[in-house]
């Protein structure tokens, strides 16, 4: 860990700086212990890639293969603005997944592991440039913020869906934004890569890395510009050149994705941006009121509630408590603490850094510039998709965390029977701070598990067909191709992607075909594409206690057969799966 502080702009004496590494390292792990219990949680508790996850299993999977993927994951776009079909910016989930997943022999655990040290990468990357950026008050910043994420989110940040890693990936763009506003260019690649895979993963993350990094680049651009006297920057060009790369490294295959796409997923993304939304938008008031209330969240729904009944509601995870005076009071509180900084920040913003400028005015900065963007994403969504503006809460909570650092300074400058021992105190007290604060969030229950598919019922459920199916394509056609044909919108959207994900991973080349009417990266998996020798699963579902339609059942003279009864959704139903020999 001492390389990681190798730099640092606060001068260290003599085995400070191997007691600083070490207390850092102690901070990194117990900021990071929630998600090493949510792996535990999840592999305890049946996990099972099926749905959304099966399908980034079968992505991570491509990548080795000669078909590697080019996009990242489906997005709803067409619920909000039919007949726009845009997929996620990027696939760096599925590379950066790849390698645990292989290592594993692609085993289900895999994903979970390569998910929680994506997580845990992020969460040391955040509370390294904290503490680069503002010292032992940066670094508890970040990694306090990183501990209240985690207590929302839970063991879902474990998880391999898209989704959850740029709920991290947001909080460290933030923390190396700061180390960019404070004038250290060594973070620049670094911030790129963070940047580009917080933005790829998913669409709702774009605008707030957008307008953050345009910001960081016009205010280099203004402190560096020889019309106003200064001489540009005096140093190697070797972090511009890095960056370069690795910006143009990591969209490579969004960008072959143009040339062999059309229409391409660009094409897309710009209908989406200038479409209309089927419902009415929330607008600038309705956008700045929901990030306002983020500032000081409260969790308050029952771990029952459904994810449908919570987006039919068009509730926000964290605001609900609207009409709670205190929750008003408590954020208007966070407003008025940052101000000194903010005005502080007026005559430091634009012009080069220097050494002993203070800290806090920067992060004001950037996590004002973020909540400003936050507000303009949040007003462009409907009410009943609020819950995507939920993700990006780490850009309040640093805002909020910056309050707090502002009110403990302001009192530590005021209270003389203080002042003394706050120097020596602080890396000790921060370390205290996260472990209880990590104590204390590792014992409940999160109530967001049951959030985009995380039901164990679909867990189990998609374990206990994907196996045995497995097994007897296993007994019967070890080597053989594999059509998946599925009919029934549960099948499809559950079950189908499980027995996909478990036949790619046993080695088959599996075929099957999407309701997407657009081209996509995968599109050799289409079953017109798939040899007339393979074997061919067939999937079909009822309603419980209805017949099958005619030639709907299990289908006699096949390799094998077997029926279950699932619940999905509140709804009991009969599913059939029959496998056929070659046609």
């Amino acid at each position: 860990m001492v390389w990681l502080l190798q730099g640092h702009h606060v001068v260290m004496g003599q085995g400070r700086g191997s007691r600083d590494a070490t207390l850092l390292t102690v901070l990194i792990v117990l900021a990071c212990l929630q998600i090493a219990w949510g792996v535990g949680r999840l592999l305890g508790g049946d996990w099972f890639p099926q749905g959304d996850e099966a399908i980034v299993a079968l992505h991570t999977h491509d990548v080795f293969s000669a078909h590697p993927p080019l996009l990242g994951m489906r997005s709803t776009s067409d619920l909000s603005n039919p007949g726009v079909w845009a997929h996620h910016p990027g696939p760096m989930q599925f590379y950066l997944l790849a390698v645990p997943y292989a290592a594993t022999g692609f085993a289900p655990w895999g994903l979970v592991v390569g998910s929680a040290l994506i997580a845990i990468a992020l969460v040391a990357i955040a509370v390294v440039a904290g503490f680069r950026a503002g010292g032992w008050p940066g670094a508890g910043c970040a990694a306090g913020v990183a501990a209240i994420l985690e207590y929302f989110y839970g063991a879902n940040l474990a998880r391999p869906l898209n989704a959850w890693p740029p709920v991290l990936g947001l909080l460290a763009v933030l923390m190396l934004a700061w180390r960019l506003q404070r004038g250290d260019r060594r973070a620049l690649p670094l911030y790129v890569v963070c940047a580009s895979f917080t933005a790829q993963c998913h669409i709702g993350f774009v605008p707030v890395v957008l307008v953050l990094s345009v910001f960081l680049a016009v205010v280099a651009l203004i402190r560096w510009w020889p019309a106003r006297g200064w001489s540009g920057p005096r140093h190697h060009p070797r972090p511009w050149l890095v960056a370069g790369g690795l910006l143009v490294l990591c969209w490579v295959p969004p960008i072959i994705d143009v040339f062999v796409t059309a229409p391409n997923n660009v094409g897309e993304l710009a209908r989406l941006v200038a479409g209309s939304a089927a419902e009415s938008p929330l607008g600038w008031g309705g956008g700045a009121k929901h990030v306002f209330l983020m500032l000081v969240p409260v969790s308050v729904f029952p771990t029952n509630l459904s994810q449908a009944t919570l987006l039919a509601k068009g509730d926000s995870i964290f605001t609900a408590p609207a009409a709670n005076v205190a929750v008003f009071v408590a954020c208007a509180l966070v407003a008025i603490a940052v101000l000194p900084a903010l005005w502080s920040a007026r005559r430091t913003l634009l012009r080069p850094r220097r050494r002993s400028d203070p800290a806090l005015p920067d992060l004001v900065v950037i996590t004002l510039v973020s909540c400003v963007a936050l507000v303009w994403a949040t007003a462009t969504l409907t009410r009943s998709r609020i819950i995507y503006s939920d993700l990006l809460i780490a850009a309040p909570l640093c805002l909020t965390a910056a309050a707090v650092w502002q009110v403990a300074r302001f009192v530590g400058e005021r209270v003389p029977a203080i002042r003394p021992r706050v120097p020596h105190a602080v890396p000790a007290l921060v370390v205290s701070a996260v472990c209880v604060v990590a104590a204390v969030a590792i014992l409940p229950d999160s109530q967001l598990l049951h959030l985009l598919g995380g039901r164990r019922s679909d867990w189990r459920t998609a374990r206990s067909v994907s196996t045995p199916v497995a097994e007897a394509i296993a007994q019967r056609a070890p080597h053989a191709p594999v059509r998946v044909e599925c009919h029934g919108l549960a099948c499809m959207a559950s079950i189908a992607p499980a027995i996909s994900t478990q036949l790619a991973a046993d080695g088959h080349q599996v075929y099957f075909d999407k309701a997407w009417p657009k081209p996509e990266d995968d599109d050799f998996r289409r079953l017109r594409h798939a040899p007339r020798d393979a074997v061919t699963v067939v999937i079909r579902e009822k309603a419980e206690g209805t017949a099958w339609p005619s030639g709907a059942g299990p289908a006699a003279g096949v390799l094998w057969s077997k029926e279950w009864r699932f619940s999905y959704y509140g709804h009991r139903e009969d599913m059939a799966v029959s496998i056929l020999p070659p046609r």
